[in-house]
């Protein structure tokens, strides 16, 4: 009898001490060449954004009640994105990121293979629909993209189906919105490419203003090539194009051809952009569109940051000009004997 209550008792000791899940996530790491001092985390399929402080080291760490999502971690000021991480609560996530080799990433601690696994399953994405590649496909081109796009996805998912079948139905539902959102890209690329072929009269702009002062309307460029790029001060992506910009600008200085930055910012930021425009020493011609959008939704706006090249008669070179950072811009400009 006594031998049965000690194991008993034995048995109640080890139940007591067995630790239970916790019911929030711990989120640590470093992150070199950081934008600023804090970070922001939102989650796709919960909606919840929370900010998170950057140490002067570069190391943070939090702990956050959450709802099992894959969330974006990034810049909270500047906006530059960083990584996905997938969160659950009873998970002690650890990562270090350069931000100069995002794909450098190395992820650790209890749940780290999800966040590990969602690298490689957004691998597919700039495998099968790159963003550049998209403006050059025909349509049955890129109707079998999604095709092996899909399967490929499909593929990974069955791997690890057998693991964490919630885990898989957010990935699921999460490849098909990229499906759904990339369809609707292509649509406007093909939209635009109807509207725009080579040689069509462009859309005009009228008295945008000029950070030197005044006011310019497209007319003014008469008789030069126009290589328009609208941007907001908002908008990482066009942020990261600024320095390509002012080197293709100094290539081109003393060509036939005219550099016309037209910020999308709202009017009650006209006072950002003019600081961005100094901080920055941003070259060309810098213009304010003030919520004026005629010029912009006239050319199927999809998003920013896009750009647009122009003959010296105002006439459509490219609706879809290839960005600063691409190459085949300078491939392009060279094409027109600048």
């Amino acid at each position: 009898m006594k031998k049965l209550f000690y194991i008993t008792l034995v048995f109640l000791t080890l139940i007591a001490c067995k630790e239970e899940p916790k019911n929030y996530v711990t989120l640590s790491g470093q992150i070199t060449n950081k934008f600023s001092d804090s970070i922001a985390l939102y989650g796709f399929q919960s909606g919840v954004t929370k900010t998170i402080k950057i140490n002067e080291d570069g190391t943070f760490k939090d702990t956050l009640h959450v709802k099992k999502s894959i969330f974006m971690l990034y810049d909270k000021v500047a906006s530059e994105p960083y990584t996905k991480v997938f969160l659950e609560n009873d998970n002690d996530i650890n990562f270090v990121l350069d931000t100069k080799k995002p794909d450098d990433i190395v992820f650790s601690g209890k749940g780290a293979n999800k966040s590990k696994f969602i690298k490689k399953f957004d691998s597919i994405e700039s495998k099968h629909l790159d963003f550049n590649s998209l403006f050059e496909l025909s349509k049955k081109e890129f109707d079998n993209q999604i095709k092996l796009f899909t399967a490929s996805n499909e593929k990974l998912l069955d791997q690890m189906s057998a693991i964490d079948t919630s885990f898989t139905a957010i990935l699921r539902e999460d490849y098909l919105k990229k499906v759904d959102r990339n369809t609707r890209f292509f649509d406007k690329i093909l939209a635009i490419k109807n509207k725009f072929p080579k040689g069509t009269p462009s859309p005009k702009f009228v008295d945008y203003l000029n950070f030197k002062g005044g006011n310019n309307s497209l007319d003014d460029y008469k008789g030069k090539y126009v290589y328009i790029d609208l941007w907001a001060t908002w908008c990482g992506p066009c942020r990261a194009e600024i320095p390509h910009l002012k080197t293709v600008e100094n290539k081109y200085h003393d060509k036939n051809i005219e550099f016309v930055s037209i910020s999308m910012d709202a009017k009650k930021d006209i006072d950002t952009w003019k600081e961005m425009v100094i901080e920055k020493q941003m070259v060309g011609t810098q213009l304010f569109a003030n919520e004026n959008y005629d010029f912009r939704d006239a050319y199927v706006y999809y998003g920013i940051p896009r750009f647009i090249l122009l003959d010296p008669q105002g006439n459509v070179v490219d609706p879809n000009a290839p960005r600063p950072s691409d190459p085949k811009l300078i491939e392009l400009l060279e094409s027109q004997n600048l």
